[in-house]
């Protein structure tokens, strides 16, 4: 708390550097507390005081290593070389510091460059010593539940192939002989992926992450009797019915490539990005937009767009009697060529030990793509509320204007590989009793 107290205050002095090497004082004193995610929490705070400062990229890698995000501990690492190459004179007081510093960093960075190359060669070992790093991350029941699962599917041909479809376990891992082989590396990266969302949700409760559990608002304070409603009587009939609906012509077409181009403007800006840890979804470039505090300068087509989109829960309220709050920023996202995303549902608050999952209940999707075939691929595939991939699925291509809201706990669903950028506006509304207030 001192070192906190100490960064605020050379942040109120205009004196960045100075409160970046506080925060990672900061970062260095949770880590050794046993308090990783919080000092991830302060490094990140430093390094938004001052882009150069290394303490904090320093103590930011030595906490990913800890919480086994070997992959983002390795960037870090790399990033932190790159600051001390900008500063090959460094003299004074620093120095010894930097010097230690430095052949640290290259002994951690070797070490988990080894470590990476031991997992991607399947080593039975090393994989059990990181799945029970990530593991102890974890809720002991979260981690038995994904632990559980992963290893009963290791065992058969089916489980397997619901495995790759859910980005568990590539492609090539499918001839492994022995189930062994198949669940340590299944329960690593699964591992990785549930301990990835914790990350995110602890920036999120600190302020320095958009779209995880936001500050949310009622729906009634959004609803706006003067727009055109979006869904007719029919339309909540067959959502309440089916659990998923879609409803076309909602939007213009000059909205909608108005809409798209402004997505285009971010994207070409690099506000839009990819999270290499989403084994669901790692090509996927997107960035979360606050709306309620955003004057609209930047994209003033997306927030009058998002502002439609807002009226629609306080009306799912009233037709289907959710209790319902919406968070104050909207995923923009693009899928470039190549990219899909694996078998999913947008909350497992449902499933067993999904105690942290982000609290959504409704998901919002609308899609600007002027001039998209069938053939171009990037189709939503739906499966039947419950239903993870056994039956028959709906597939519903991405058409410009188009509008699909599902149940986000119940609809399992997947993203097809597209041959052009697709690009999509998504609103997750929570349920109302795990939802975050101010």
């Amino acid at each position: 708390a001192r070192y906190a107290e100490a960064a605020a205050g050379r942040a109120g002095a205009g004196d960045g550097e100075g409160a970046a090497a506080w925060w990672a004082l900061a970062g260095a004193s949770e880590l050794e507390l046993g308090r990783p995610f919080d000092a991830l929490v302060s490094c990140e705070r430093g390094l938004r005081a001052a882009q150069a400062g290394w303490q904090a990229a320093f103590q930011s890698a030595m906490a990913l290593e800890t919480i086994g995000l070997l992959n983002l501990a390795e960037e870090r690492l790399l990033q932190c070389g790159q600051l001390f190459a900008a500063r090959p004179d460094q003299v004074g007081p620093d120095a010894g510091t930097m010097t230690h510093a430095q052949q640290r960093l290259e002994e951690s960075l070797k070490f988990i460059q080894e470590r990476l190359a031991q997992i991607e060669a399947g080593d039975g070992l090393v994989l059990m010593e990181e799945i029970q790093r990530l593991g102890g991350q974890l809720d002991d029941k979260e981690a038995g539940h994904w632990i559980a699962g992963v290893g009963e599917k290791s065992r058969s041909a089916q489980g397997r192939r619901e495995l790759v479809a859910k980005g568990f376990l590539q492609e090539c891992d499918m001839a492994l002989t022995s189930p062994a082989d198949v669940a340590r590396r299944s329960c690593y990266c699964a591992l990785r992926y549930r301990v990835n969302k914790k990350m995110h949700r602890h920036l999120a409760v600190a302020g320095l992450l958009h779209g995880v559990c936001d500050e949310c608002v009622l729906p009634a304070t959004l609803r706006d009797a003067s727009t055109p409603a979006l869904f007719s009587d029919a339309d909540f009939g067959r959502f309440a019915d089916r659990r998923l609906v879609v409803v076309d012509g909602a939007f213009s077409e000059a909205e909608m490539r108005a809409l798209r181009e402004e997505l285009q403007r971010m994207r070409r800006m690099r506000f839009l990005k990819s999270d290499p840890n989403d084994v669901c979804n790692p090509l996927q470039e997107s960035m979360y937009l606050p709306f309620l505090a955003n004057q609209g300068t930047e994209c003033p087509v997306t927030l009058r767009v998002v502002k439609r989109l807002c009226s629609l829960p306080a009306l799912l309220e009233e037709s289907l009697g959710l209790l319902l709050a919406v968070p104050t920023s909207v995923l923009l996202s693009c899928y470039p060529p190549g990219a899909s995303y694996k078998m999913h549902l947008d909350s497992y608050a449902l499933q067993g030990g999904q105690t942290e999952d982000a609290p959504r209940k409704v998901t919002i999707l609308l899609y600007c793509n002027p001039e998209w075939s069938r053939d171009k691929g990037g189709l939503l595939r739906t499966w039947p509320p419950f239903d993870p991939g056994g039956g028959q699925a709906l597939e519903i291509e991405p058409l410009s204007g188009r509008l699909v809201a599902f149940m986000a706990e119940e609809v399992w669903h997947e993203v097809t590989e597209a041959s052009e950028d697709r690009y999509a506006l998504t609103v997750w509304v929570h349920h109302r009793q795990r939802a975050t207030f101010a």
